[in-house]
């Protein structure tokens, strides 16, 4: 909060505009890691597969990596929430969050399990599978299976368990990267969407998916994976 109070004193408001300016003009610039964007694209249809699979369990969403032993889990990077905080960098960043925000948590034990909202702080891996089964994992496949407009309802609309809702912003731009720009914090969204913009929308989605076709246009450029917009947040 120091640091805005200060940026906005120091900064004048015009020259902030300008700073937000030229940098949406070099991003255009930018290149992707032709390698790694590949490599998070094949990690992701793994991930995708699993969440759609009758497979698809506890230990694939609520892990550690020091427990997971299935080469394959490791080699596509341990566990679906491990890949979505860590892994796909690529097409953006996501602050590591508390790990009660994705519903269930493992414990150090390795044995027992923390439920969000929950005071029993260690509750056996039985009783989680059918919370995960009734009330997760479904949850996930509806939202794999659905389209943007409907992902977008689903996280408005939320889930009782899963609160990690930058994870779930990350798996829309990798389900959707020629619809949507690779940026999950509002305020940078809103700045962008003010300055170039300049409609009357306010949620986050709205902004972001009009956002992104304003600066097709503005820049010249074709809805295709290979020139995805990609924006640092730089605010």
């Amino acid at each position: 909060m120091a640091k805005k109070i200060a940026k906005s004193i120091i900064i004048p408001e015009d020259i902030q505009s300008d700073i937000i300016r030229k940098t949406f003009e070099s991003f255009k610039f930018q290149t992707i890691d032709s390698k790694l964007l590949e490599s998070t694209n094949d990690k992701w249809r793994y991930w995708k597969n699993r969440i759609k699979s009758d497979n698809f369990n506890i230990d694939d969403f609520a892990n550690t990596i020091n427990n997971v032993e299935s080469e394959e889990a490791i080699n596509n990077s341990y566990y679906l929430m491990y890949f979505l905080e860590f892994t796909s960098l690529v097409y953006g960043s996501s602050k590591p969050g508390n790990a009660f925000n994705y519903g269930i948590k493992m414990n150090p034990d390795r044995l027992t399990y923390t439920i969000y909202d929950n005071k029993n702080l260690a509750v056996e891996k039985s009783d989680v599978e059918k919370i995960f089964n009734d009330k997760i994992k479904p949850w996930l496949q509806t939202f794999i299976n659905s389209d943007l407009v409907g992902k977008i309802r689903m996280i408005e609309q939320g889930n009782e368990l899963i609160k990690a809702g930058q994870l779930l912003r990350k798996i829309i731009v990798l389900e959707h990267p020629e619809e949507v720009l690779s940026i999950y914090q509002d305020d940078t969204i809103k700045k962008a969407y003010e300055y170039f913009v300049k409609g009357d929308k306010t949620d986050f989605y709205t902004q972001n998916t009009d956002l992104y076709t304003h600066l097709l246009n503005l820049f010249g450029l074709e809805k295709n994976v290979d020139n995805q917009l990609r924006l640092t947040n730089y605010i």
